[in-house]
């Protein structure tokens, strides 16, 4: 019984780490960046609420988890996450890897595929002042902690939600983005 409650317990973390991600990337899409508080939170963390861009879903999904391997979370972060979950949510497929012993800590992919792609990641890395280019997919930048990669119709974000400096934020930000530049 004593594992089914732990079981349990990592479960409702996942799911959390899950929803608070969801909100992060959906504050991204939605357009809040460029300011101090371009990871889309109020500067405390707490995700920001605004409304998300409805994209058309007319092309087939890419799954998250099969962008990143947790090898490659782990390389890129210098630290152990547990395997990545996977739910979908509006049209997103997201993917969290929680950090092994700090579920409030995680590497989340987000995926996006659609016609209206090309056009909204331009519209994305415009608001971000600090947007710096990654050779990855058609177009790749990172900002922060954040790392954004477009192939064709489909974007992939990527929140690095690390309890870090800037510095490493953006080098692992910018490994994954390359990792899931290849995938596309």
């Amino acid at each position: 019984m004593a594992g089914s409650a732990s079981n349990a317990t990592g479960c409702r973390r996942a799911v959390a780490t899950t929803t608070a991600a969801a909100a992060l990337c959906s504050s991204l899409l939605a357009g809040c960046g460029g300011s101090p508080n371009a990871s889309g939170s109020d500067g405390a963390g707490t995700p920001t609420t605004t409304a998300v861009v409805a994209l058309p879903p007319d092309v087939p999904l890419r799954a998250a988890c099969t962008l990143v391997t947790r090898a490659e979370v782990e390389s890129a972060i210098g630290a152990r996450v547990n395997a990545g979950t996977e739910a979908v949510q509006d049209g997103r497929s997201l993917c969290a890897f929680p950090l092994t012993g700090a579920a409030d800590q995680s590497i989340v992919v987000q995926s996006i595929s659609s016609s209206g792609v090309p056009a909204h990641f331009e519209a994305t890395r415009q608001r971000f002042s600090s947007a710096q280019p990654v050779a990855a997919g058609d177009q790749a930048f990172v900002a922060g902690g954040q790392g954004i990669v477009r192939k064709g119709n489909t974007m992939v974000i990527i929140v690095v939600a690390l309890r870090q400096a800037t510095a490493p934020l953006v080098a692992a930000a910018t490994k994954l983005a390359q990792a899931v530049g290849a995938r596309l």
